[in-house]
C-alpha cells in the first residue's frame, strides 16, 4: 500500500524533523530525511520544500535552492509567496540580482508579492548600486496596492547616497513624509551620510537641525559621525570639535571612529598636537585606540618628516597587541621614502614587516627609487615582486617608465613597456603612453613616439598635444598637420594654439 499525506504520523514526523533541523541549520541531515521521506512514498509538501530553500539559501547553496524549486513544479506543487521570497531574498544576498528580478516575473503568474517580496528585491538591487531599478519597484509595488514600508524607503535612500545621487534620495525622503511615514534615527543618518559625502554640508545641517525639531528621534553617534567627517573632509575643524561638544548635550556618546575622524581631520591639516590632545582625551574616556586611529595619526607625523615619533607610535601599537595592517605598514613605508631612507625602507619592507607587502608597498618602494634616478633598481623591484606572488600593475610599470625616461634611458624604458604588453591583465593606460611620448619626445626621437600611436596606442588629447607640438618645433609642420587630422577623427576637439 502506497503512503498517503492524509494525517500520516510518519508524514507529520518527517515534516517537523526537516523543518526543525532546517532551523537550527543542520541542513544535511534535513536533506538526508528529505530523501529518506521521498524514499517511502511520501510527498513533501510546500513547508517542507520552503524550509529547505530557506535553509540552502542561508548557506549560499542557491544553485541546490533553484532546483528544489523546480522539483516541487515537477511534483505539481505549487510554491506559495514565503517560497519566492526567501528564494528571492537569498539570490539577491548572493549577487544574483537579475535571477531575482526574473524569478519575481514568475511569481506574479503564481501568487501576489508582499512588501517584504520587494524590500528584499530593492535592498538587491541598492548593493548592486541599481538605485534606479530599485525605484521602479517602488513605484510598482504602491501601484499594485503593497504598502512600502520605512525599510523601503531607508533602503533605497542608502541605494541612492551609495551612487551619489543625493538629489534623488531627498525625493525619496520627501515622498516618504508626504506619505505619512516618520522618518526614523537611520533613514536621517543615511541620507545625511550622503549628503555629507557629496560635500553638500549646508543641506546636511539643516536636514540635522529638521531631524531634532520634528521630535519624532533624535541624532545619535553615527549621525553626528558622519557631520563630523563631512566637516573634516572640508577642514573645517572648528566646526567638527562643536559637533563633538555638541554630541554630549543631546546625550550621545563619541566613540573611537568620532575621535579617529577628528584626528584624521587634525593631521591631515599638520595639527598634531590638537591630533595628540583627542588621543589623551579618548584614553582618558575609556575609548581603546585601534589600528585605524594608529595609522591616521603616524601617516599624519610622516608627513610632517616626524618619522622617529610615527615608529614610535608603530612600536606602541605591537606593545598593546594592536595589530598593524599593510596600510599601517605602507604609511610607514612611505615616511622613510620621503625622507630618503631608501635603505632602510627597503629592509622594511622586505624583513620587518609583520605581513607580505602588497602592490601599493612596491610602488612606494619604486616611486622612492625614481624619484632619486635609481630606476634600475626599481625595475629589480618589479621583479620581486613577481615573485612574491604580487603582481605589477599599471602603476608601477608606469612609474619605472618614467624614472627611466627622465634618466634619458629611453630604450630600456621602451623594454620595460614591451615587458608591461607581456604582463597577463596589466594594460597601459593614457598617463603610460604620455610618460612614454614625453620621453621620447624629449630624447628627439619623434617618429619613434608618432609609431606607437600607429601602433595600436590610445593616446589622451595631451600626447596629441604633445606631440604635435614637438613636430611644430622640429619644424615638420606636415606631420603636425597629419596628427592634428588624426586626433580630431577620434573625437578631440581642437586646442586654439594648434589653429591657423
Amino acid at each position: 500500500m502506497v503512503a498517503t499525506n492524509s494525517c500520516s504520523a510518519d508524514f507529520v514526523t518527517y515534516t517537523s524533523l526537516i523543518q526543525g533541523l532546517c532551523k537550527v541549520k543542520r541542513l544535511e541531515q534535513a536533506l538526508i530525511f528529505l530523501g529518506k521521506m521521498v524514499s517511502k512514498g511520501f510527498h513533501p509538501d510546500v513547508y517542507t520544500y520552503t524550509a529547505v530553500i530557506h535553509a540552502l539559501c542561508v548557506e549560499n547553496r542557491l544553485h541546490e535552492a533553484r532546483k528544489f524549486l523546480e522539483e516541487m513544479a515537477n511534483r505539481n506543487l505549487t510554491p506559495n509567496v514565503v517560497t519566492y521570497t526567501v528564494l528571492i531574498d537569498g539570490l539577491c544576498k548572493g549577487g544574483r540580482v537579475d535571477e531575482a528580478v526574473a524569478l519575481l516575473s514568475k511569481m506574479r503568474k503564481k501568487c501576489v508579492p508582499t512588501a517584504v517580496t520587494y524590500n528584499s528585491l530593492i535592498s538587491g538591487l541598492c548593493k548592486a548600486e541599481r538605485a534606479s531599478e530599485a525605484y521602479d519597484l517602488l513605484e510598482e509595488m504602491v501601484y499594485s496596492g503593497c504598502i512600502p514600508d520605512i525599510f523601503t524607503y531607508t533602503t533605497l535612500i542608502t541605494g541612492f547616497c551609495k551612487s551619489k545621487k543625493s538629489d534623488d534620495a531627498l525625493r525619496v525622503f520627501e515622498q516618504l513624509v508626504a506619505r505619512g511615514f516618520r522618518p526614523d534615527v537611520v533613514t536621517y543618518s543615511c541620507l545625511i551620510d550622503g549628503l555629507c559625502k557629496e560635500g553638500r554640508l549646508k543641506e546636511a545641517i539643516d536636514l540635522f537641525g529638521r531631524m531634532i525639531k520634528s521630535g519624532s528621534c533624535m541624532p545619535n553617534t553615527v549621525t553626528y559621525n558622519s557631520l563630523i567627517s563631512g566637516f573634516c573632509r572640508m577642514g573645517k575643524m572648528d566646526e567638527a570639535m562643536n559637533l563633538l561638544e555638541r554630541m554630549a548635550e543631546t546625550g550621545s556618546s563619541p566613540d573611537v571612529v568620532t575621535y579617529t575622524t577628528l584626528m584624521n581631520g587634525f593631521c591631515k591639516l599638520a595639527r598634531l598636537d590638537d591630533a595628540y590632545d583627542l588621543l589623551n582625551q579618548m584614553t582618558r574616556k575609556g575609548l581603546t585606540p585601534d589600528v585605524v586611529t594608529f595609522t591616521s595619526l603616524m601617516d599624519g607625523l610622516c608627513r610632517e618628516n616626524r618619522l622617529s615619533d610615527a615608529v614610535h607610535i608603530l612600536g606602541e601599537m605591537r606593545r598593546k597587541s594592536c595589530s598593524p595592517t599593510v596600510y599601517t605598514y605602507n604609511t610607514i613605508l612611505d615616511g622613510y621614502c620621503r625622507a630618503n631612507q631608501l635603505e632602510e625602507a627597503r629592509k622594511f619592507m622586505l624583513e620587518e614587516m609583520d605581513c607580505p607587502p602588497n602592490v601599493v608597498s612596491f610602488n612606494i618602494m619604486i616611486r622612492g627609487l625614481c624619484k632619486v634616478n635609481r630606476s634600475s633598481e626599481a625595475m629589480e623591484l618589479v621583479e620581486e615582486a613577481r615573485r612574491r606572488r604580487c603582481n605589477p600593475d599599471v602603476v608601477m610599470y608606469t612609474t619605472v617608465i618614467d624614472g627611466l625616461c627622465r634618466e634619458k634611458k629611453v630604450d630600456e624604458a621602451c623594454r620595460v613597456y614591451r615587458k608591461m604588453l607581456e604582463e597577463p591583465g596589466c594594460l597601459p593606460n593614457s598617463i603610460t603612453y604620455s610618460t612614454l611620448v614625453t620621453g621620447l619626445c624629449n630624447a628627439g626621437m619623434l617618429d619613434r613616439a608618432r609609431g606607437y600611436i600607429e601602433k595600436g596606442c590610445v593616446p589622451n588629447i595631451g600626447t596629441y598635444n604633445l606631440l604635435i607640438d614637438a613636430f611644430r618645433k622640429a619644424n615638420r609642420d606636415e606631420d603636425a598637420r597629419e596628427l592634428l587630422d588624426d586626433m580630431v577623427q577620434r573625437g578631440f576637439g581642437v586646442v586654439q594654439s594648434h589653429q591657423r
